[in-house]
């Protein structure tokens, strides 16, 4: 095939050379690979020309090739030609990064490492935020791909120059993590490090809060620049006095940023040279913030945090002078300020010490073994010598040592034993309520760990102190007690607890205290050589049920995993045991009866009174077992056994309060509970019972999340569907409409009226036949049949003269015999009868006017502006 000799037609050199400000590009057709090399040949004096506008049209032209069919060679040429216009032309830099981008997928290594010093040479600060932002990613781009260590120092002192004074949070994304990757360059020497550091350190901290979530998030932009500051071991010397300095800030927000950064520098630089020597100085920073009244809690914190940090990088090395210049002026300082008489910062101090102790577990035993706090402590406590304020600062000490105990698994029995003694010395009801507390709540958590020698003595003298006349945290924080041991000792602690042990009206009346009595209990029974208690210890059981009164959901259920899960399926139900799951379904959650009924079908079957108890939660449960066969056994059993009645009508929200009618009301609950979850059976046994009793009806549609907590999606349509001819034909029948009517108004959703039009509209206006039809009965009608005129006004023109009296009546009526939310509804109605036909309405024009006028007197000002706008309305007709 022949070529022509210039690819570029008339139409492009005539949109290159057109003075128009936006001529419409034509399109530049080519065969092959030569053809770009041709059509480049013959772009060379429009990319070059004077004219920024020609110059400009040329690169969208190029920027529209194929990059795949681009020779290697003409490729590498047009590579360096871009970079070169790029620092050359910054005025055409949005167009030569539009070429350049798509290239740089097929740029060889040599090519990147020539592209670079060129794009050093470009001005960015002369070029808008996006083409900035081209030039800073194409040079990450070039790093990142392919992983280049510069080798140049003059080439990262250009791009601390290129990036210097940039301040768009887009751009410093690329900007930072170029920096980080050029920490890394074998030419990086001490000098380059410090202008590496001046470049970054002026971006902290970072105040930027981005506003939407398209922006770039704060905390990427506080990462990035941190790891610019500690990303080689030779910025140490610069970032760690440089962020100590931060911290005598008036600035709470950079105290904060400082102390973070002071745990990154820690963890990443090695313990030696400048870190280890400004150990000292961040000794006495620290000291200072915690010990400053005009700390906040957020920076308190954060010194904690910073604290525990470093007080783990330090204790993981074995550097002696790390030692001597911080764990010890550390913890001398703590010792001090913890027994200092007139120190206000007792407890922050003490919170210091267990964080040092919680870092790790050779930081435990170096602040135990190093320090004499624990030992002054202990012997304080004992003697009882401390102040309130400073015994309880001290009982915390010990309360976060033995956290940090159990959490690193230190055995140290001795110590753990001077403990207990010391804490039972502070729990004498002589001394103060809070002081006891607090000694009873640090006992409860160091009884897991306590030898059971030790364990035993705890529980001697638990009984003497809750006999005694003490406060209720006092009560609550020993009940505890009694809890944890009974995981390890449930015999003995069983033994304690019943009629003669905890069977206190005091105690029975405060929740903590029967949360924690309960476990006492229940938690023994989990033990194989006590389960049998649960069948003949009846006082315990009855001390149960009379407990669950005031006991939490989650005892409630941790009751119902311990004791009604551990009897074996064919058991002989006892009453004691029956009464204590009624006890349980009484105050029973969703998730407790779903337990509840997971226990086989057949015990609830066999047994009466335990069917009595699920029945009174099946409506509610999560999961039912073979629910058609349950059903069966249920509505077999209910009608012969009153407990079932019973239960289900007082654990349920009753919308009918018929007593002659319970056993069927009963039915109709645990045949809705199965309608509900998609069962047939269940839809089969609502149509029969409605069609036994019209007040079934609206109990059948009465959904409550309060009770249950799975519906079957359309369930309401699908049972209205079910159910509404016979519905319709009890009412014909001559059974009482206004109560079935009421509730059907209030529990049938609106577009399932809308659906039944046709068969409902008759029964609505039967209500108005009723003479003792009350006001709540006509308001829920009138809102009803304002939705049906809502999408055909006209199926209501035949009934017009029985709805307007009663209408008329009620917007009229005085504030004593109709709300005002009523009588407005009643004149929305109103306005909406007014698109009737005029033939229709003119009957009744006179009456629906004095009505108005009425209503325009009502005391109620949204009352008035009703009426005003139905009067409007009205005038018209």
């Amino acid at each position: 095939m022949t070529r022509s000799p210039c690819l570029l037609s008339d139409d492009v050199v005539a949109y290159l050379e057109s003075d128009a400000t936006s001529p419409e590009c034509p399109a530049v057709r080519f065969d092959d690979a030569a053809d770009i090399t041709q059509l480049l040949l013959e772009l060379g004096p429009f990319l070059t020309a004077k004219s920024g506008d020609r110059r400009r049209r040329a690169y969208d032209i190029v920027s529209k090739f194929d990059v795949d069919a681009i020779p290697a060679t003409v490729h590498d040429h047009l590579v360096r030609f871009l970079c070169e216009r790029l620092a050359s032309d910054p005025s055409s830099a949005s167009s030569i990064t539009s070429c350049l981008l798509p290239l740089l997928n097929t740029v060889p290594e040599s090519l990147a490492r020539a592209m670079i010093p060129f794009l050093l040479r470009v001005d960015v600060r002369s070029l808008s935020q996006g083409n900035r932002g081209s030039v800073f990613s194409i040079i990450s781009r070039l790093l990142s791909d392919h992983r280049l260590l510069v080798d140049d120092p003059t080439l990262i002192s250009g791009y601390l120059a290129l990036a210097e004074g940039e301040k768009d949070p887009r751009n410093l994304v690329s900007v930072f993590e170029t920096e980080r990757r050029l920490l890394s360059s074998p030419s990086l020497n001490d000098d380059l490090a410090e202008d590496m550091f001046e470049a970054a350190s002026c971006y902290f901290p970072i105040t930027y809060r981005a506003q939407t979530s398209a922006d770039v998030p704060e905390q990427v932009l506080c990462d990035l620049l941190l790891d610019c500051l500690t990303g080689d071991a030779r910025l140490a010397q610069h970032s760690v006095p440089f962020f100590l300095d931060k911290l005598h800030s008036t600035s709470t927000s950079a105290q904060v940023a400082a102390l973070g950064a002071l745990s990154t520098s820690f963890d990443r630089f090695p313990l030696c040279g400048a870190t280890s020597a400004h150990l000292p100085e961040l000794a006495d920073s620290l000291i200072q913030l915690l010990a400053s009244s005009s700390s906040s809690n957020e920076l308190v914190e954060a010194g904690l945090s910073t604290l525990k940090s470093v007080t783990k990088r330090l204790c993981s090395t074995d550097v002696v002078e790390c030692d001597e210049r911080f764990m010890a002026p550390m913890l001398e300082t703590i010792a001090d300020e913890c027994f200092a008489i007139d120190s206000r910062n007792g407890r922050t101090f003490s919170r210091a010490f267990t964080t040092m102790c919680a870092a790790s577990p050779s930081a435990l035993r170096r602040c135990c073994t190093s320090s004499p706090l624990v030992d002054r402590v202990l012997d304080q406590v004992s003697a009882g010598t401390a102040g309130f304020s400073q015994t309880l600062a001290m009982i915390d000490l010990l309360n976060g040592v033995v956290a940090a105990y159990l959490e690193f698994d230190v055995h140290d029995p001795v110590l753990l034993d001077r403990i207990f003694n010391a804490l039972r010395g502070a729990s004498c009801p002589d001394l103060a309520a809070g002081v006891v507390a607090s000694a009873a709540s640090c006992l409860a958590r160091l009884a897991p760990a306590l030898p059971l020698p030790s364990l035993e003595r705890l529980l001697d003298f638990v009984d003497p102190i809750l006999s005694a006349n003490v406060a209720d945290d006092v009560v609550d924080a020993y009940t505890e007690c009694l809890a944890r041991a009974a995981e390890r000792i449930p015999e003995v602690v069983l033994s304690r607890v019943g009629p003669g042990g905890l069977d206190r009206p005091r105690l029975l009346s405060r929740l903590g205290a029967v949360d924690a009595f309960l476990r006492c209990a229940i938690r023994p029974c989990l033990a194989p050589a006590v389960q049998q208690r649960l069948h003949d210890d009846s006082e315990l059981i009855a001390t149960l049920a009379r407990a669950m009164a005031t006991a939490s959901s989650a005892t409630i259920l941790e009751a119902v995993d311990c004791i009604a899960m551990r009897l074996a399926p064919g058991d002989a139900y006892s009453n004691d045991i029956v009464d204590l799951f009624q006890a349980i379904a009484s105050r029973a959650p969703v998730d407790v009866q779903t337990d509840l009924c997971k226990v086989h079908v057949d015990d609830f079957i066999v047994s009466r009174r335990v069917t009595a108890l699920l029945g009174a939660c099946l409506h509610s449960c999560r999961v039912i077992p073979d629910p058609d066969r349950l059903l069966a056994g249920l509505l077999e059993d209910s009608s012969d056994h009153p407990d079932l009645v019973g239960a289900v009508v007082n654990n349920t929200d009753r919308t009918v309060d018929d007593v002659n009618a319970r056993d069927d009301l009963t039915r109709v609950w645990v045949a809705k509970a199965l309608a509900m979850r998609g069962c047939p059976t269940g839809i089969a046994q609502c149509r029969d019972l409605v069609r036994e009793r019209c007040a079934h009806f609206p109990v059948v549609f009465q959904v409550d999340p309060k009770w249950h907590w799975r519906v079957l999606p359309l369930y309401k349509q699908r049972v209205l569907h079910a159910v509404l001819p016979i519905f319709l034909e009890q009412l014909e029948a001559g059974d009482d409409v206004s109560a079935v009517l009421a509730a059907v108004l209030e529990q049938v959703p609106r577009p399932v009226i809308l659906e039944n039009t046709a068969a409902l509209l008759p029964v609505l206006l039967r209500a108005f036949t009723k003479k003792d039809a009350t006001v709540a009965l006509l308001a829920s009608t009138f809102a009803t049949i304002s939705v049906l005129i809502a999408s055909d006004v006209s199926c209501i023109a035949s009934d017009f003269s029985a709805v307007i009296g009663p209408l008329l009546r009620l917007a009229a009526a005085s504030s004593r015999d109709a709300r005002a939310s009523v009588r407005v509804a009643a004149l929305e109605t109103l306005i909406e009868f007014a698109t009737l036909p005029h033939h229709v309405t003119y009957p009744f024009a006179s009456d629906i006017r004095a009505a108005l006028m009425k209503a325009m007197d009502d005391p109620k000002r949204v009352v008035r502006q009703a009426a005003r706008r139905a009067r409007q309305v009205w005038t018209v007709q």
